[in-house]
């Protein structure tokens, strides 16, 4: 393993738990489309961005679908990554239908490695 590999396995690692209560926060916040309205999921990612003193502006052509927009420069000139990602998710449908609550964050176990159940984990929330 190279040293660049190395160093951003570990500092994944190393914000592995912080990762996973913000996945857990932002998977207990309905933001279904339709009918769209995401202005409780960016809420939560600017408070998440505020606490972590990171730049970002809102442009909200429409009020309550608003968009983040954050950025910062690098230490040297040249090629950037660009990280796009959605707030909305599909609606949850009937919820009786579901084995766990749609909404909850809850950790399982009864999967491999466990994991973060509610709608959109395995989808942009979880990327974002």
């Amino acid at each position: 393993m190279n040293d660049a590999r190395a160093e951003l396995l570990g500092l994944l690692d190393a914000e592995r738990n912080r990762a996973i209560d913000f996945l857990r926060g932002f998977a207990r916040i309905d933001t279904s489309n339709p009918p769209g309205d995401t202005r409780a999921g960016a809420d939560y990612i600017r408070r998440f961005l505020d606490a972590a003193g990171l730049p970002y502006r809102v442009i909200a052509p429409q009020a309550d679908k608003p968009n983040l927009l954050g950025s910062f420069a690098g230490a040297a000139a040249g090629r950037h990554l660009v990280l796009n990602g959605h707030i909305d998710v599909f609606p949850a449908g009937e919820r009786a239908r579901w084995s766990r609550d749609p909404w909850s964050g809850e950790i399982v176990d009864d999967v491999p490695g466990g994991a973060v159940w509610g709608r959109g984990t395995v989808d942009m929330k979880c990327g974002t």
